[in-house]
C-alpha cells in the first residue's frame, strides 16, 4: 500500500500536549526557535492530562522541607527515584504553579482549553490528532519523528527537526478504577525502540 507523505521541518519538535509538552514548547518558543507540537488528541485533553486534579508544589512557606520530600519520594519510589528530577520539581514547581494560576488553569475543569490557547498565543505550530509511532534516528541522534493522522487514511506524517523533546508521557500504573483508556505508554515505546535508556521510573502515587 502506497502512503501519501506529509513532511514538515522545524527547529524543535515537541511530542505530547500535556503540561510538560506545553511548557517545553512555550519555553523553546521564548528562546526564538520554531516549534511544532504534535499530540495524539488535542492539547491539554488527551492521555492522562484530563485526569489531573491536583499539583505537587514544593513551598517552604507552607512548611515543606527538602528532607521530608526526599524521604517521602524515596519511600514511595522504593529507592529507585531520580533525585535530579526531584530537585528540579522542588526548585521549579512553585513558579510554574503560579504561572498556571495566572493563566486561569488552576481549579478550572476547562484547563485543557487554556493550555491549547496558550501554546497558540505563543505561535507554536500544533498538529493535533496525530499518533507519533517512531522517532527518526541518524548518526546516533534523534532528528525527527513519523506518525499517522487519525483523520486521514493512507497518510503518514514525517517531521524533521534539529532536536526532539519527547513529552508523550511514560504511562503510569494507577489504582483500580482509574480511567485507563489513555495509558498507551507511547512515550516509553518510541524512545525504547531507538535505544533510549529508561530511567526515573518512580511510579509515585501520593494517594493514601
Amino acid at each position: 500500500m502506497q502512503l501519501k507523505e506529509k513532511r514538515f521541518t522545524t527547529d524543535i519538535l515537541v511530542i505530547g500536549g500535556g503540561f510538560a509538552g506545553v511548557f517545553a514548547a512555550i519555553r523553546v518558543k521564548e528562546q526564538g526557535f520554531d516549534v511544532i507540537l504534535v499530540d495524539k488528541g488535542a492539547v491539554g485533553r488527551s492521555g492522562q492530562t484530563p485526569w489531573v486534579d491536583s499539583f505537587h508544589v514544593f513551598d517552604e512557606e507552607k512548611g515543606h522541607t527538602r528532607e521530608k520530600w526526599i524521604n517521602a519520594v524515596n519511600d514511595k519510589g522504593e529507592g529507585i527515584n531520580n533525585i535530579g528530577f526531584l530537585d528540579m520539581l522542588m526548585y521549579d514547581s512553585k513558579s510554574i504553579f503560579e504561572e498556571l494560576k495566572g493563566w486561569g488553569a488552576v481549579n478550572n475543569s476547562r484547563f485543557g482549553i487554556i493550555l491549547d490557547r496558550k501554546v497558540k498565543e505563543y505561535g507554536v505550530d500544533v498538529i493535533s490528532r496525530t499518533m507519533i509511532t517512531n522517532l527518526i534516528k541518524k548518526n546516533d541522534r534523534v532528528v525527527g519523528a513519523m506518525g499517522f493522522p487519525l483523520d486521514e487514511e493512507k497518510t503518514s506524517i514525517i517531521i524533521n527537526a534539529k532536536a526532539v523533546i519527547n513529552c508523550a508521557g511514560a504511562g503510569s500504573y494507577k489504582a483500580h478504577g482509574f480511567p485507563i483508556q489513555g495509558l498507551t505508554f507511547d512515550g516509553d515505546a518510541i524512545s525504547y525502540r531507538v535505544g533510549a535508556e529508561i530511567v526515573g521510573k518512580e511510579l509515585n502515587d501520593f494517594h493514601f
